[in-house]
């Protein structure tokens, strides 16, 4: 059938249709439309005959209309393709196109203007928006169920408290999402609203998250609309004013809380603690002023302080006397402070109140002890300085000011030997002796330990200082009882005196510390004056420390080795480790003018250290290089060899360099040695058990135990220089020398003479079976680099000599 004939046979329908009828060819042009074309959108039925559907739709969905046509082409129909035509004023249609491919290549299209249908849906659609935006928006968490539980909503808070979002919950049923609801009163509360349909508001505690909740939920025929928000924080508050109210009465300071807005600011509230404080009972408490507590000799100053912060509305502490209802007094640290209301007007005022009695009974000692000795009630060192300025001050220019350093000769063994509590009373017993002795207007402090200091204020001369210093070692050396026991000590007395102006009275202290020390030196029992030479000794001390520490910061130190031989074969066999400084501007420093200092300072612990890593290293060097059969010999400390860690520092970085421990040998004086004889011997075998060589140094010059000396693991010994200078001249020398070596070759101990200058001294000991030597005849101490071109040139000349002499065989 044609479409003449066919549109012929549908004329009625498709001329009365209030839907939009189109023939469409398979390009989409308009073959015939029906009159609602006109009435819906004011085209002529000409005007848009052989027109492409792109005249009606608009651009952006013509892409979904060609879509549609490959569709059709395919013999597919279209349904409900929505898009949007203008009419012929201008005006956009939402249109709802059904469309299939019929006879003759047609398309026959029916379409459906749905343009109000369509803006109500937006209009839905914009409500539902704003809506959620709006639940988003609020802080209360908000979600609803359907009639079967299931999760149909959930705001931003709900999402982010019950931490799920919609996607994870939607369609999911509440007690299948939170099991652990099931069987709580949450569930409870939530089914009572759904089976009586009325609406329920709790607070609930969700264990699992440790939160508290307060909930509203409300029923209504789509299910249940549930709105909760975050209470922890309430609670939690709550629960601290709970705790605080408790913790207020089971305080053991006293608490009293009074209106402010009564004249005499009455008590309304007292805690217990305050009643055991006081001695009163509550009910004589309430509706009084806290001044009842007062008594004659309370602190005006803190009265007043109390009435001005009650007056300023302000916080304040005071400690003042109080007392309780048995007329007992007591010290009362007071801390008040005022409470305002919700608009900051003060209501009531809070007092803390403790006693301190026993703390200001404490204080007083303490500053007692602050400056005094608790042991022997004398001024301190603090007490002292004081006293010393005043007497600076206070003495005239044509008088002495002279202070006396006393330090007890022998209080140490006794301390020791008898215990702490008879040297105790032992140094009680001359605080008491001091005291009496120094007399009126003349002051006696302890310094420290068994070290007291004597000021003689406005005295006539020196002969009087000196006549004072020598009462005292009278008194101090006189016998004392203690416990049944006997004692006797002595003293040595440094001795200053003020000469001019001084920039710190202390000054004088220190220097009559200084010429203590020389007086001990000098033998016990002894008064030493100071001079000012002692002062510029003790100055360049301090400056050499400095240098030291600089050289130590600085690496200055270096090491040179002194070759040791054996004579008869002339082969090197070991080296000693000597430390050298080069100072910036001393120059070269002796080692005699620093490592003594060293030593008492502790900084000897840095520089041994260093020595032996650095010696370590270049033995390994040298061992690298071809020597194996040699030892490098390094000197040991008294302070290093005593240190509780010696023996595992050592060994471990003995082991970190990859030194054989066979190849080291230390060497240590015999005075070190015997300090603790017993522990020495302990330490050195374990040192000899790990394969180290021992050696004693500068031996003879000490004096051993020749007991302990057997005792010893150690390999050799070394002849002191001392005895190498004049052997040759000196029979005592001689002699000594002789004893050592047939001592050493009965012990079965290799013997080294150190500082051998001379051939002559080289032929004696050899002479007398001294095998081993080391001193300037042979080789001087060397650098490193310096040592190598020794060795080889060494090698090279008994390599040389022992040709020679086998072609002279």
């Amino acid at each position: 059938m044609k479409i003449s004939e066919l549109l012929l046979e549908q004329d009625p329908f498709f001329t009365l249709s209030l839907d939009l009828f189109a023939w469409v060819d398979r390009a989409g042009n308009f073959m015939q439309v029906n009159p609602a074309f006109k009435r819906f959108l004011g085209y002529e039925l000409e005007e848009l005959k052989g027109k492409s559907y792109a005249y009606l739709v608009v651009a952006e969905d013509c892409p979904l209309v060609e879509e549609a046509l490959a569709r059709l082409d395919q013999e597919r129909p279209v349904r409900e393709l929505v898009v949007r035509v203008e009419d012929s004023w201008g005006h956009l249609h939402w249109i709802e196109v059904n469309a299939a491919l019929c006879a003759e290549a047609l398309i026959h299209m029916v379409a459906r203007d749905i343009t109000h249908n369509r803006r109500l849906s937006q209009e839905v659609d914009r409500l539902a928006e704003r809506l959620i935006t709006t639940l988003d928006s609020i802080t209360d968490g908000f979600f609803t169920l359907d009639t079967q539980w299931r999760f149909s909503y959930l705001n931003a808070t709900a999402e982010r408290l019950l931490e799920h979002d919609l996607k994870e919950l939607e369609g999911v049923s509440l007690w299948d999402a939170f099991p652990e609801c099931l069987g709580t009163p949450l569930e409870r509360k939530y089914r009572r609203a759904f089976d009586d349909n009325v609406s329920v508001s709790f607070e609930t505690r969700y264990p699992d998250k440790g939160l508290w909740f307060e909930v509203n939920a409300y029923p209504s025929r789509e299910g249940l609309a549930v709105y909760f928000r975050d209470i922890s924080s309430r609670k939690s508050t709550e629960k601290q004013l709970n705790i605080l109210e408790r913790s207020i009465a089971a305080s053991t300071n006293g608490v009293i809380i009074a209106d402010a807005g009564e004249e005499d600011q009455p008590i309304i509230y007292a805690n217990p603690a305050f009643e055991r404080l006081t001695g009163y009972r509550r009910e004589e408490i309430l509706g009084r002023n806290c001044r009842f507590l007062q008594g004659p000799d309370t602190d005006p100053k803190a009265v007043a302080e109390v009435r001005a912060c009650i007056r300023d509305c302000r916080e304040t502490r005071v400690v003042l006397r109080n007392y309780r209802k048995d007329g007992t007094s007591f010290w009362n640290e007071l801390n008040i402070s005022p409470v305002p209301d919700e608009e900051g007007q003060v209501t009531h005022f809070i007092g803390v109140q403790h006693d301190i009695t026993t703390q200001r009974d404490n204080e007083e000692r303490l500053a007692f002890s602050v400056t005094h000795d608790l042991l022997t009630g004398l001024p301190n060192r603090n007490l002292l300085e004081e006293h010393l300025k005043e007497e600076a001050l206070d003495t005239p220019d044509d008088c002495l000011l002279g202070v006396l350093f006393v330090d007890l000769d022998g209080f140490k063994p006794i301390n020791d030997t008898l215990g702490h509590q008879i040297g105790d009373m032992l140094l009680e017993q001359v605080a008491v002796r001091l005291s009496r002795q120094a007399g009126p207007g003349n002051s006696v402090a302890r310094f420290e330990a068994d070290e007291f200091v004597v000021v003689m204020g406005a005295c006539t001369g020196e002969a009087a200082v000196q006549a004072m210093a020598e009462e005292i070692l009278a008194a101090i050396a006189r016998p004392y009882r203690i416990r049944g026991n006997e004692l006797r000590i002595t003293a040595s007395i440094g001795v200053a005196v003020k000469e001019g102006l001084l920039d710190s009275p202390m000054i004088l202290v220190q220097r009559a510390d200084m010429a203590m020390y020389r007086a001990k030196r000098q033998g016990h029992n002894t008064i030493y004056w100071y001079r000012h030479e002692l002062a510029i000794k003790a100055s360049e001390s301090v400056s050499l420390r400095r240098d030291i520490q600089q050289a130590i910061d600085n690496g200055q130190f270096e090491l040179h080795y002194q070759p040791q031989l054996h004579g008869p074969s002339g082969r090197v066999t070991g080296f000693e480790a000597l430390i050298r400084w080069q100072h910036p501007e001393r120059g070269f420093v002796s080692p005699v003018d620093f490592i003594g200092l060293a030593e008492s300072t502790g900084q000897i612990i840095p520089i041994s250290d260093w020595v032996l890593e650095t010696a370590f290293r270049d033995a390994r060097e040298l061992n690298a290089l071809g020597m194996s059969d040699f030892t490098m010999a390094v000197n040991i400390s008294p302070m290093q060899f005593q240190r509780t860690h010696f023996v595992s520092d050592l060994l471990r970085m003995l082991e970190k360099s990859g030194l054989a421990p066979e190849l080291l040998e230390l060497e240590l004086t015999e005075g070190v040695l015997m300090e603790n004889a017993a522990w020495a011997v302990e330490t050195l075998g374990v040192l000899r058990r790990e394969g180290l060589q021992l050696a004693i140094d500068d031996f003879g010059t000490g004096f051993s135990s020749l007991s302990y000396l057997k005792h010893l693991p150690v390999s050799k010994v070394k002849i002191d220089r001392t005895f190498i200078n004049d052997l040759v001249s000196d029979h005592r020398d001689a002699a000594i020398v002789k004893g050592i070596i047939a001592m050493a070759r009965a012990m079965k101990l290799q013997v080294l003479a150190e500082g051998v200058e001379t051939h002559a001294q080289y032929a004696y000991l050899s002479r007398h079976q001294c095998t081993l030597y080391q001193g300037f005849h042979f080789a001087r101490p060397m650098p490193l680099a310096r040592l190598k071109v020794f060795l080889d040139e060494h090698h090279r000349a008994q390599k040389a000599t022992v040709a020679q002499a086998g072609g002279n065989t």
